[in-house]
């Protein structure tokens, strides 16, 4: 897993699997997730960044999923405690477009 970290309290993360990404926002002890890697071991990875390097212990408080392809999902599980924010109907988001 590779983290750039754009501002003190703005980061990047791409996973090693499929090169997918997500996005960590600080706001004091809160983290903002967008997205969530795509296999387990990069979500794994990303929760102890988040756990640990950013020394947060509780967990993130949102996860936004920006559309339903499996290359954002896996670390869904893995913050049991996250409200997580998507679209009504994103199964049907992409089959939808003409």
């Amino acid at each position: 897993m590779k983290v750039q970290e754009l501002e003190s309290d703005i980061f990047v993360i791409v996973g090693d699997k499929y090169q997918s990404n997500a996005a960590a926002f600080v706001n004091g002890p809160e983290i903002f997730l967008v997205d969530g890697l795509a296999s387990r071991e990069d979500a794994e990875q990303l929760q102890d960044f988040v756990e640990r390097k950013l020394g947060k212990q509780a967990q993130a408080q949102f996860i936004l999923c920006t559309h339903y392809f499996s290359d954002h999902l896996a670390a869904l599980k893995l913050f049991l405690g996250a409200e997580i924010i998507a679209r009504k109907n994103y199964m049907h988001m992409d089959s939808s477009r003409d």
